[in-house]
């Protein structure tokens, strides 16, 4: 993953997201760097098998992520930002499409994703209790991340 400029998928977040997820971290492949979370958490067991590939790559021009599941494989472009919520063993992935709004992917370590794409910024200030089904889900796993989670951008690493 050499490029020039500041980078998201630095060390410090592959070795805090795989801590996170409880998953292992593969060796890199060219600009490649893979994340697998395991269906028991015994993984060297005969009968553990991967649920979960999480495939992260950047370049001067794009961060990307591939996920990759039983069920299929989702790629994420643009990825600008990665939260981590330890309390709840969840990882979230920012990406914004249009300026207004934010698309998020949340990866749990049971290898559970959700998604909430394109949710409008003003999701997360109004009350919950003002809002409908859909974007009350959305504003829930916002919330989750905006308080206590460890934030990575490219620049910089804080907490909340």
């Amino acid at each position: 993953m050499n490029h020039r400029g500041p980078m998201l998928f630095r060390k410090e977040l592959i070795e805090a997201l795989a801590e996170t997820l409880e998953g292992i971290i593969l060796p890199s492949i060219g600009a490649e760097q893979t994340i697998v979370l395991f269906h028991t958490r015994d993984k060297k067991s005969e009968k553990s098998q991967p649920i979960l590939e999480i495939v992260m790559s950047e370049n001067v021009l794009q961060t990307s992520v591939v996920i990759h599941s039983a069920l299929g494989m989702m790629e994420l472009r643009q990825v600008e930002e990665v939260r981590l919520s330890n309390s709840t063993e969840e990882a979230a992935f920012f990406m914004r499409a249009i300026e207004a709004a934010v698309s998020v992917v949340t990866i749990s370590s049971r290898g559970v994703l959700q998604v909430y794409q394109n949710v409008p910024a003003r999701v997360r200030e109004r009350e919950l209790s003002e809002l409908d089904e859909t974007d009350l889900r959305a504003a829930v796993a916002l919330k989750i991340f905006a308080e206590g989670a460890q934030i990575f951008t490219r620049e910089l690493q804080h907490s909340n």
